[in-house]
């Protein structure tokens, strides 16, 4: 039998070939740390392989989610912070204000630093964050959300609503921004305080004490109350009380009630719910108000602007003594109702940082069993390492040998029998 010499050069050549394929293959799986680089090398594993790596990039994009969020509710947090501080500044002048032995211009330099005050609240409603995005603007993020006034009061709010949600979990988004309007311009439903205002034509020395709620959830505090104050001939004092609120169709006023006899310092009863304590001597036809704070009151830049206009103007006599006195009072409920408004917010964008930072933990200890499950699925363990380690040495020491042989086989020729 004859063997041609192209025969065996094929021979030797496809041995060689299919022994340096098996060595790149051992290579690659010592290279990868993978026993299944190719579909064909596991089927049935590598499909699987597929469905947790889509899973791995699935959370984590979930994480860089959470990141992004992080850095949104903490900038906000840091934000609330500074505005909770700011307003706190802005109590402490406003309760010095109420000292009544001080002059008008002690009262200006109170309005001067209110002032200042008022500025760092309208910069801290206006923040951005490192990407020169407002922050409290809703969706609306290029452009400053708060904007004063042309009549220089107040601030008007030209955002939206828009709250941008992240997706930080399969089934979990969480808000990352609140509205500035929320903030700075709105009431906390339920945590909010009525706010008392006296008549602006009274006359008497009366001045307005604490609203004190007696029975919370009374459905009767959300209306609106007049005390009218009536004063006889001989001297006597009386108080009649009158819910404000329109009810039934068509609309009607509760009548008055009966006249009482008016103590200072003592709680006269507004509705089922809710008491007023009126100090000083009330004179006929001075009356007081409670009602629950309307858009206005509740805007405090507004609040702040005619604080200190109210500062500003000189109040010398005992009636205009009075009506700062009043005056204040409202200011104060209605500072106060923001600052429980942004204390409200701060909270919640304490319980959005911590569900995220929980949600964190959550996701790394669920990478880290996917991760487990490839390994499982595609990965070498050090047992297969030591074996494929093994195998390539044999698989080397055969190439060597092959290669040999068919250097060797390629030197036959009965040419080289043959004596020239």
């Amino acid at each position: 039998m004859r063997i041609a010499t192209s025969t065996i050069a094929s021979i030797g050549i496809d041995g060689m070939n299919d022994t340096q394929s098996q060595l790149v293959s051992l290579l690659t799986e010592i290279s990868t740390n993978r026993t299944v680089n190719l579909a064909g090398d596991n089927p049935v594993a590598a499909s699987q392989a597929v469905d947790v790596q889509t899973a791995v990039s699935t959370n984590t994009q979930y994480a860089t989610n959470r990141s992004t969020a992080t850095t949104s509710l903490g900038l906000e947090d840091t934000t609330l912070s500074s505005v909770t501080t700011t307003i706190q500044a802005i109590q402490t002048l406003m309760n010095k204000a109420t000292n009544g032995s001080l002059t008008d211009s002690d009262r200006a330099s109170i309005a001067a630093s209110l002032q200042t005050d008022r500025d760092q609240l309208m910069s801290l409603a206006n923040t951005t964050d490192a990407n020169g995005n407002y922050i409290f603007g809703g969706y609306q993020t290029s452009s400053p959300p708060f904007v004063d006034n042309a009549n220089g009061i107040g601030a008007a709010y030209v955002g939206d609503q828009g709250k941008i949600n992240s997706q930080v979990s399969s089934q979990r988004q969480v808000a990352t921004n609140d509205p500035g309007s929320n903030i700075f311009m709105t009431s906390t439903p339920g945590a909010s305080s009525p706010i008392p205002s006296a008549g602006s034509a009274n006359t008497g020395s009366g001045t307005l004490g604490v609203v004190a709620t007696t029975q919370s959830g009374a459905p009767t505090n959300a209306d609106t109350y007049q005390v009218a104050f009536q004063v006889s001939s001989n001297g006597n004092t009386t108080y009649t009380v009158q819910d404000m609120t329109p009810s039934g169709t068509p609309p009607t006023v509760q009548p008055p009630g009966t006249p009482q006899p008016y103590t200072a310092g003592s709680a006269i009863q507004l509705g089922a719910g809710q008491t007023l304590t009126i100090n000083g001597a009330p004179a006929n036809g001075d009356t007081f108000n409670v009602a629950p704070p309307t858009a206005t009151q509740s805007n405090i830049f507004t609040t702040l602007d005619n604080l200190i206009a109210t500062l500003k103007t000189p109040s010398q006599s005992a009636s205009g003594q009075t009506s700062l006195t009043n005056q204040l009072a409202t200011f104060t409920t209605q500072v106060s109702n923001t600052y429980t408004t942004v204390l409200t917010t701060h909270a919640s964008v304490g319980a959005r940082e911590t569900e995220v930072n929980t949600l964190n933990t959550q996701g790394t200890s669920v990478d880290t069993a996917y991760q487990t499950q490839l390994s499982n699925l595609v990965g070498l363990t050090t047992d297969q390492m030591a074996g494929v380690y093994s195998e390539m040495s044999t698989i080397q020491t055969q190439l060597s040998a092959t290669q040999k042989a068919f250097v060797s086989v390629q030197g036959l020729s009965l040419f080289s029998m043959i004596n020239v």
